[in-house]
């Protein structure tokens, strides 16, 4: 069974526009992080940004206070109770394993078995680990985001080499690190756009099977385009834009950031205000983008100076060309959201009496292996099941009926792999195997 966490799609959705085409009007106007990182360009960034939450709040602000995953969880356990469970079940994927977690920390009784599936790091995705953290790190940088999206990137370009032309595109000449590296400085210098290219490398990363050879394919073109020196044309410039947003479409679509589910607690968890709309009335139920920021910025602490942001745009950006920019203004409208770490749950997350089973690819651009230890750390009785692949959790990950066999004997019997187990793929991207 699986359910609309509240504030998402049906279960009443944070409206924060009067309609889905002006919601996709302001995120498809979002460039995701300013480039070139002009005084003038940066700061009409962070008021693009900021506005989003003044938005939420003039149309949602009944809602905002009462999104928080500590709230869900509490949602969580009404529905064990409905469908007459003595004890929780559960199966979360990237942003339900924070559900999941938190639930079995404020319920530690009531789970019998708890799957984990592309784990965030839980303390880092709340506070950060260190003092001040959460003022002076966005929650990406603190995670390692921007190194986790490098590291699944060079798989991409190892096995593309491997695979050759014409199963990768992108293999061409070879050479490919220093390639990408030329692509890189070639949308520095403005003959295609930084911020398009990063999404588009990025957000496809997390299904390797389905959309590594198109990615290859693509990123061949746009070195090939450019290779003469000059800038795309407008309606080259237009087609990566549209690839990027698909690209960052698909992986909303697919459950990043968007949790897998939820009801709302009951009526009395919201005011009954003649503010609040019933859920039949809602302008449109298709929120992802804006159910995101409202239950991250419920959840974490960020940093709120646009000195902060500035500063680490460009020291990531050095260390971690592309990956490193892209990430620090990850939850950019954080920063000044309206309801930011409002009932969050911070811990402790070593409650549960029962062993949860965690499950991480190695190479995972969204939560990465290293976040994927520290929760196991967090957890304390925990167990990590190790996929030697790609991709972000076992729905986009190569298949590995290792994995597979292990996770339903866990299920079914409680049974938990073996400590330090690793499982194989056994099909890789590009017809490799």
């Amino acid at each position: 069974m699986a359910w609309d966490p509240r504030g998402i799609e049906y279960s009443s959705p944070v409206n924060c526009f009067a309609s889905a085409a002006a919601s996709h009007a302001y995120f498809a106007s979002d460039p995701v992080f300013p480039y070139p990182q002009t005084s003038s360009g940066e700061s009409a960034y962070f008021a693009l940004n900021a506005q989003l939450g003044k938005d939420c709040k003039s149309r949602s602000g009944w809602l905002l206070p009462h999104l928080s995953t500590a709230d869900t969880a509490r949602d969580l356990d009404l529905l064990r109770q409905d469908v007459g469970d003595s004890k929780l079940t559960y199966l979360g994927f990237s942003y339900g394993t924070v559900i999941g977690a938190t639930y079995a920390n404020l319920f530690p009784g009531n789970v019998r078995a708890m799957v984990l599936d592309g784990t965030v790091d839980f303390v880092g995705n709340a506070t950060g680990r260190g003092p001040g953290d959460g003022a002076n790190y966005p929650i990406d940088v603190r995670q390692g985001g921007d190194l986790a999206g490098q590291d699944i990137f060079n798989r991409f370009l190892t096995l593309c080499a491997q695979a050759g032309t014409p199963a990768c595109a992108f293999a061409a000449g070879g050479h490919l690190q220093a390639k990408w590296a030329t692509l890189i400085a070639r949308a520095q210098a403005g003959k295609l756009s930084y911020q398009n290219l990063m999404i588009m490398a990025f957000y496809d990363m997390e299904a390797p099977i389905a959309d590594w050879p198109g990615l290859a394919a693509y990123l061949q073109h746009l070195y090939s385009t450019t290779a003469a020196g000059q800038a795309l044309n407008a309606r080259q410039a237009s087609g990566l834009a549209a690839a990027a947003r698909r690209a960052q479409a698909r992986a909303l679509a697919a459950g990043r950031p968007a949790p897998d589910a939820v009801t709302v607690h009951g009526a009395a968890a919201a005011p009954a205000t003649a503010t609040a709309p019933a859920k039949a009335t809602a302008a449109y139920p298709a929120n992802g983008e804006e159910a995101f920021y409202a239950i991250q910025c419920a959840d974490s602490l960020v940093p709120t100076r646009d000195s902060v942001y500035h500063n680490l745009a460009i020291s990531e950006d050095a260390r971690v060309p592309g990956f490193g920019r892209m990430v620090v203004y990850d939850a950019m409208p954080c920063a000044t959201w309206p309801c930011m770490h409002t009932d969050a749950y911070d811990g402790p997350w070593n409650l549960s009496q029962t062993t949860i089973l965690v499950i991480n690819a190695l190479h995972d651009p969204f939560t990465s292996y290293a976040g994927a230890q520290a929760a196991v750390s967090e957890l304390g009785n925990a167990r990590l099941l190790t996929v030697d692949g790609d991709g972000h959790t076992s729905m986009y990950v190569e298949p590995s009926s290792c994995r597979d066999k292990a996770e339903l004997n866990y299920l079914v019997s409680g049974t938990l792999p073996a400590p330090g187990t690793v499982c194989p793929v056994y099909k890789l991207p590009f017809g490799l195997a």
